[in-house]
């Protein structure tokens, strides 16, 4: 009689027991190992703000000498990547109207933000923070011309600034690359690994390892463009520089900065790169293939191990806007 009351009070604390202890769902692990990344394929994002400018804009009336009738263009500017944009990084440009016909000089078209930068979209107990937004203004624009009735006119506004991609994956270092045909329990040497990109335009893809001799290993990769087929990449100079984001000077188009981080070691040894680390996209796939060797020395001690693999790509990007504006005499 001892021994079942002794038994159905040891069943009873266990029901108790296993009742109370949190259960660990799919959700609570995913949040538990976390991702690298928030991820996306944008670093800014540009908008008109509501009526600025407006859908009709009035021209000069007869027998004025000025135009009363001025209007303004602001542009909101919004981080929603994974990289902080400095202001001094980043310029703002009015095109498609002549600043002249608006009674303005070219200077009046280019400005930067107002503030001291941008800050990034980031990850903060879980949660996702959005990053931060601001606006470029340009005011009192008046057209200082009669026209006859209306004519439509789009405005551009466009962005050209610095930014940067952080990628990560792990790659596979074994002891005996061969005695165990670049394999072990661990890991595999010889296959296909997958990546994560920071919220960025530009991304890695198809991250590739392959023993190489018996001491060494190959890391392939793809850079290729991952915003809008309208935007461009360029080669990171000044933006106080005219050539900045320049589509005529094609010696800074589709150019990216590549640095390759295998655990603390920067890979020197890469193909698809030039000596200052910069690759070249193909203008027809918005893409480059890069290829980076790593070999041991026979001194060199190796485990069998996973070694963070980290990429990191910089570059000018740009970006526009459109809105189509009438301009028009009063009364038409």
């Amino acid at each position: 009689m001892k021994k079942s009351v002794v038994l159905i009070s040891i069943l009873i604390i266990g029901i108790f027991l296993s009742g109370c202890a949190p259960k660990e769902t799919v959700e609570n692990v995913t949040q538990q190992t976390g991702k690298a990344y928030i991820g996306g394929s944008k670093g800014l994002e540009l908008s008109f703000v509501s009526n600025a400018p407006p859908d009709e804009v009035y021209a000069l009336e007869e027998n004025q000498e000025t135009n009363p009738n001025t209007f303004d263009i602001s542009v909101r500017v919004a981080n929603v990547g994974e990289e902080d944009v400095a202001a001094e990084d980043m310029i703002v440009k009015l095109t498609g109207i002549d600043p002249g016909s608006f009674d303005k000089v070219a200077d009046d078209f280019k400005e930067t933000i107002p503030v001291e930068s941008l800050e990034k979209t980031r990850m903060s107990v879980g949660e996702v923070i959005p990053g931060t937004y601001d606006f470029v203004d340009f005011t009192n624009l008046a057209y200082k011309y009669e026209v006859a009735g209306e004519y439509p006119a789009v405005v551009r506004a466009s962005a050209c600034y610095k930014y940067k991609t952080y990628a990560t994956s792990k790659i596979c270092v074994l002891e005996d690359f061969f005695g165990r045909g670049g394999a072990s329990t661990l890991c595999k040497a010889n296959e296909a690994k997958s990546v994560e990109n920071s919220g960025a335009p530009v991304h890695i893809e198809a991250v590739q390892e392959q023993v190489s001799g018996k001491d060494g290993i190959s890391i392939a990769f793809t850079v290729k463009q991952a915003g809008d087929n309208n935007d461009n990449i360029f080669k990171v100079i000044s933006k106080d520089s005219e050539d900045a984001c320049d589509g005529k000077k094609t010696e800074n188009v589709n150019k990216v900065g590549v640095k390759v981080m295998l655990g603390n070691e920067e890979l020197a040894d890469c193909s698809g790169v030039n000596d200052e680390g910069i690759a070249s996209l193909s203008p027809s796939t918005n893409s480059a293939e890069i290829r980076c060797r790593k070999v041991w020395s026979a001194a060199d001690s190796r485990i069998d191990s996973e070694v963070p693999l980290k990429i990191e790509l910089s570059y000018d990007y740009s970006q526009y806007v459109d809105k189509e504006i009438k301009v028009k005499q009063i009364g038409t």
